[in-house]
């Protein structure tokens, strides 16, 4: 399987053999999109929209979102078990 060089100077999957696995990966837990937060720890952006649709322009953004959603499932959970 061929490698790639990153900008840090590591070997690392060319982009389309990473986007063939993230796929087949993200696609397994189709049932469960709404339910899941999805993040790719290192890739870069045009990975993010090649898979997801969309990419967070910071940081900030990124960590907003998870804050959000990590939030809004504790909530969940924590309604779920009084019920």
């Amino acid at each position: 399987m061929p490698f790639a060089t990153d900008p840090h100077g590591k070997l690392t999957y060319p982009d389309d053999i990473k986007i063939s696995l993230f796929e087949i990966i993200y696609d397994a837990f189709n049932p469960w999109h709404e339910d899941l937060f999805f993040y790719l720890c290192m890739e870069k952006a045009s990975i993010w929209e090649t898979l997801f649709g969309y990419v967070y322009q910071s940081n900030d953004e990124f960590e907003k979102d998870f804050g959000i959603k990590t939030m809004r499932k504790i909530g969940n959970l924590l309604h779920s078990q009084n019920d």
